[in-house]
């Protein structure tokens, strides 16, 4: 495999992970919000 075609999947695959945990953190403070505000 070429290595421009390595860096470019490597710079792919970080942006996705970034992205994926970008989301995962912003439901999981969604759902705290929505718990404080329940019991509130």
């Amino acid at each position: 495999m070429h290595p421009i075609y390595m860096l470019v999947l490597l710079i792919l695959l970080l942006g996705l992970s970034a992205f994926f945990s970008g989301s995962e953190t912003a439901l999981m403070a969604i759902s705290r919000l929505r718990l404080r505000y329940r019991w509130s």
